[in-house]
C-alpha cells in the first residue's frame, strides 16, 4: 500500500473583464514531461481538471515546467477569436489508497464506536452498506455530546465511506494553493514529495494527509 503527492490543476477564464468561470479540459491531448503523469478527472464526460504527479518512485521537489494541458474552450461557448483572460491554479493533494480504517479512537470515549463498547472504534472494511443502531457489532454514535443525528441506518452502499481510494488536500489552511499567471499555459511550481509511506492492515484515515509521501508505481 502506498500514497503520493499530486497537484490538482484547474483553470479559470473570463471575457471582457467579466465573472471568472471554470474551464473544462479536453479528455486527451495533454503533455507530460518524462517522469510525470497527467491524469485527467472524468466527471460524467466533463473534465474539470487534472492530477499531476510522479510516474514512479521518488522524493524531494518535482519541477514540472514542461506540463501542457489542453483547454476545451468550445465547451464554454468560446471560439478561437475570443479575447480571454486565463488563470491556471494548482492545489497540493495527497492520494490516499484503498484501505480499511477505524471510526473512533481505541480506549477512549469517541463519537463513533462499535456497539455496545463506547471505547471500541468501528472498523470500516469496504464500501458496502453499514448497519447502524444499538445492535451488537453495529456502528453507533453519541448524539448527546459529540454530534447530532437520528442514529438511523443503514449507510447505503452508494454512500461514500472513505474506504475507496481518494485524493485529499495536503493542507487544510489553504497554504497548498498556487496560482498561475494568465496565459494559455500554466507553469507548476515545485511539488514536494514527503517521506515514504507504506501501511498494511487497518489505519486511521481521519487526518489531513500526515502520512503523505513517495509514490510507488502500481
Amino acid at each position: 500500500m502506498s500514497n503520493w503527492d499530486a497537484a490538482w490543476v484547474f483553470l479559470k477564464h473570463r471575457t471582457a473583464s467579466g465573472q471568472w468561470q471554470h474551464g473544462l479540459l479536453a479528455p486527451t491531448g495533454h503533455t507530460a514531461p518524462a517522469g510525470t503523469t497527467v491524469t485527467v478527472a472524468n466527471d460524467g464526460g466533463r473534465y474539470p481538471g487534472a492530477f499531476i504527479h510522479r510516474s514512479g518512485d521518488g522524493q524531494g521537489s518535482l519541477v514540472n515546467n514542461g506540463v501542457r494541458l489542453k483547454w476545451d474552450y468550445a465547451s464554454s461557448g468560446l471560439r478561437g477569436t475570443n479575447l480571454v483572460d486565463l488563470s491556471v491554479h494548482g492545489i497540493e493533494m495527497v492520494y490516499v489508497p484503498t484501505g480499511a480504517f477505524y471510526l473512533g479512537s481505541e480506549g477512549v470515549v469517541s463519537p463513533f464506536y462499535e456497539y455496545p463498547e463506547v471505547t471500541k472504534p468501528f472498523l470500516v472494511t469496504s464500501e458496502a452498506a453499514i448497519a447502524v443502531g444499538p445492535t451488537n457489532g453495529h456502528l453507533h454514535y453519541d448524539t448527546t455530546t459529540w454530534t447530532h443525528g437520528d442514529r438511523g441506518g443503514p449507510l447505503p452502499g452508494a454512500f461514500p465511506k472513505g474506504h475507496a481510494a481518494l485524493y485529499w488536500p495536503a493542507s487544510n489552511n489553504g497554504t497548498g494553493v498556487r496560482g498561475g499567471s494568465q496565459g494559455s499555459t500554466g507553469t507548476l511550481g515545485a511539488i514536494s514529495d514527503r517521506s515514504n509511506s507504506a501501511n498494511s492492515g487497518a489505519v486511521n484515515r481521519n487526518g489531513d494527509g500526515g502520512g503523505r509521501g513517495v509514490r510507488t508505481a502500481p
